[in-house]
């Protein structure tokens, strides 16, 4: 944000609203420069965070398909109890089960 008024309390608001940087007029070309560059960083780390978090998810889901519950073959009643106990302890966070 640049403003022609160098008011602390509107560069608090302005920084609580999402302005990356306040600039009192005439700005500085160097401090500009210098604040574009952060704010391009951080949009290019943000895309990176949510490329990863996608990626993660995706690993997530497919660990789920092979390693998950679906991955049990059998319908006897031993199977379904075993599924049934392994659903109930993964609902808490308190373990891992591994069979």
């Amino acid at each position: 944000m640049m403003t022609g008024f160098g008011d602390i309390d509107i560069a608090v608001r302005a920084m609580r609203e999402g302005a990356f940087d306040f600039f009192s007029k005439p700005v500085k070309m160097q401090e500009l420069a210098t604040a574009i560059e952060r704010t391009e960083r951080f949009h290019i780390l943000r895309k990176e965070r949510d490329q990863a978090r996608s990626r993660l998810k995706r690993l997530n889901a497919e660990a789920r398909q092979l390693y998950g519950l679906s991955a049990f073959v059998g319908e006897s009643l031993e199977v379904q109890n075993v599924k049934a106990l392994v659903l109930q302890i993964c609902r808490t966070d308190a373990t891992s089960v591994f069979l």
